[in-house]
């Protein structure tokens, strides 16, 4: 009885999976397949000239940027809290901790430790700038947008 129980659930998972390797469903083979229509904002029901018209049109009115502004999202006010530890802690806590070699005398584990790295206004006087824009320290584990918001932080007084 046991055995007769195995062979029909063999036979019935056979069927199963035998048929779930069909790519086609039967009946379908000759029916060409339908052009699905672009129905999405960026999709022109006129054609591309229209659709390049209005991109240049959308590119020419979007003038909204005055000369201080900037690209890189660095217009908004920094902190150390929202900005700055975040990038701290991804690039240079594993080493700048207090339980690292490096971390006794450099410890970045808060704000007060790293301010003791920086001079508010004055990114180029600031021993944290330095460190990570010297080609054969830190350069190698921060990329150059978080250079460039750290001394934009420091630039802005280092708010906490």
């Amino acid at each position: 009885m046991r055995r007769e129980l195995v062979v029909i659930i063999l036979v019935m998972l056979t069927i199963i999976t035998g048929c779930s390797g069909q790519e086609k469903v039967p009946g379908q083979e000759d029916r060409p397949s339908e052009e699905v229509p672009q129905t999405d904002e960026y999709s022109s029901p006129t054609g591309p000239d229209k659709l390049e018209e209005q991109t240049e049109r959308s590119i020419d009115e979007s003038d909204d940027f005055t000369e201080g502004d900037r690209l890189d999202g660095q217009d908004q006010k920094l902190t150390y809290q929202a900005d700055i530890k975040v990038i701290l802690d991804e690039n240079c806590i594993n080493c700048h901790k207090k339980e690292s070699v490096v971390g006794k005398k450099n410890k970045f584990s808060n704000y007060q430790e790293v301010r003791r790295f920086v001079k508010p206004n004055q990114p180029e006087k600031s021993k944290l700038i330095i460190s990570i824009q010297d080609d054969n320290s830190m350069r190698k584990y921060i990329s150059i947008e978080e250079i460039n918001t750290i001394e934009a932080w420091v630039e802005a007084g280092a708010p906490k």
